[in-house]
């Protein structure tokens, strides 16, 4: 894990998303995006180093939104709203709704159009999920059907919106030709969402929080949390062998490569998910 102390971000990256932010006047305290804005860019400029510097603003901006969105910086209302009036081309509720959007399409211009499909399909999935839970609240591990061993995975793949952060990986500059990685999105984004709900799960079992994948999946298969853990880094393992297998030798395992080591790296590092607490040799 040594590697993870040597590819700090690039600080043109944070500095052009604050710009960028900025000239947005969302009319928001700033102590209140400052961690979103962090967050944000270590996604972009870790994860996706191997990238146009153009593509990881846009993936930092992205990011920063759907964090906005997720964290509840935007009202409930707001929320519940986006989707219906995105469909009848109404003006959204809040500026940064309409930021939420264009920077979705920022990022789809710098893919194939296949890729960018994904990233709009994505992110209407995503939000349809956030309200439906904010609204009828999170069904617990304990409210579980025996029966329902399918949800936990399939809560997941959505709210976990995977496809827009991997198919950035092969940017349409780099990568114009969709069949050289389109096989290994299945695996890889599984290998996002478990990375994903790996690295959180500390911070979700200090908040309390029993709603969250390990628990569910836990709960559904008859497992003890630390069962459920050791099965998830098995999976992980080998959907990246899995992935690196399909693409082969060549720049598409290279970008490959070169996200799933930022993205660790990401979730190691940033105070977001607090594992200073458990590996604080790497703070």
């Amino acid at each position: 894990m040594e590697r993870f102390r040597q590819h700090p971000p690039d600080p043109a990256v944070d500095e052009k998303v604050r710009e960028v932010i900025q000239s947005w006047e969302l009319g928001i305290a700033p102590h209140k995006l400052e961690i979103p804005i962090k967050t944000a860019v270590a996604v972009g400029a870790m994860s996706y180093r191997h990238a146009p510097f153009e593509l990881q603003v846009a993936v930092a901006l992205f990011c920063f939104t759907t964090l906005c969105f997720d964290d509840k910086i935007i009202d409930a209302q707001g929320r519940r709203e986006f989707l219906p009036r995105y469909y009848q081309n109404q003006p959204q509720l809040h500026v940064l709704l309409d930021k939420f959007l264009e920077s979705a399409h920022a990022l789809r211009r710098l893919v194939p159009s296949y890729s960018a499909n994904i990233i709009f399909t994505g992110l209407l999935e995503y939000c349809n999920e956030d309200v439906f839970y904010s609204d009828e609240s999170v069904v617990a591990s304990k409210d579980l059907k025996n029966e329902a061993r399918n949800y936990s995975e399939y809560v997941r793949m959505i709210d976990g919106i995977p496809g827009p952060f991997i198919v950035v990986i092969w940017p349409e500059s780099l990568f114009p030709d969709v069949k050289e990685y389109v096989q290994a999105l299945p695996d890889a984004f599984d290998w996002a969402n478990i990375t994903n709900d790996l690295f959180s799960f500390y911070k979700e079992a200090l908040a309390g929080d029993d709603g969250n994948f390990v628990n569910r999946y836990a709960r559904l298969h008859g497992k003890t949390l630390q069962q459920t853990l050791e099965e998830m880094v098995d999976r992980l393992v080998l959907r990246d062998e899995t992935v690196r297998a399909i693409l082969g030798e060549g720049k598409a395992r290279d970008a490959w490569d070169s996200f799933t080591s930022g993205f660790i790296q990401f979730h190691v590092l940033t105070p977001r998910y607090k594992l200073h607490d458990v590996i604080p040799e790497f703070h």
